[in-house]
């Protein structure tokens, strides 16, 4: 495996916490964590850590028959993504390596600190993740709600247009037909 520092980061770390709460069937739910770090010239307390972004993963053997029930369970956002995948032959087409995988790890939810955001965080967080669970299928469906100007929540096309850029430059790729998105083999190769 790389080391970490390369990864994510020399003054980074990311953290992952298994969620035993919030399970249904066989999906694994975890939380992600990345962390700046501040070394203190003095003292042997280990680093400050400031919490720059943390991400809700699910994951599923896509080998147990019961993959796409459990992902129903959880809820219907990870429904639309187990969705994508029930044809893996259209999946493969637009990354083969997929084929091989056994398992797909949804990123359900992921949230950048405010004073954070500009600077890819996220890309950093979805680089240590594909480190860990590096033979995984990682998926995920970008967020594109907001508040509209009367307080409601509504489809806002500009913050979908800055996600699919955003998302693009890490290497996903829209699953045609589907609101998913895939990520390809560039995950590691790009920042």
């Amino acid at each position: 495996m790389e080391d970490f520092g390369l990864v994510i980061g020399e003054d980074r770390a990311l953290e992952l916490h298994f969620d035993s709460l919030h399970l249904q069937g066989i999906a694994e739910a975890w939380w992600a964590d990345l962390f700046d770090l501040k070394w203190r010239e003095t003292g042997d307390d280990g680093p400050d850590r400031e919490l720059i972004a943390s991400a809700r993963i699910v994951r599923v053997n896509l080998d147990d028959p019961e993959w796409f029930d459990s992902l129903d369970a959880e809820s219907g956002d990870l429904e639309l993504v187990g969705s994508a995948f029930l044809d893996r032959d259209a999946v493969t087409e637009l990354y083969e390596d997929s084929l091989f995988a056994n398992s797909l790890l949804v990123l359900d939810h992921v949230e950048v600190r405010p004073a954070h955001r500009g600077h890819r965080a996220s890309h950093s967080l979805v680089r240590g993740l594909t480190a860990i669970f590096r033979h995984d299928i990682v998926a995920l469906t970008p967020d594109t709600l907001a508040l509209d100007d009367t307080g409601h929540i509504a489809p806002d096309p500009v913050k979908a247009a800055g996600l699919t850029r955003h998302w693009e430059r890490m290497g996903f790729v829209n699953i045609p037909g589907t609101a998913v998105w895939l990520l390809t083999g560039a995950a590691t190769s790009q920042g």
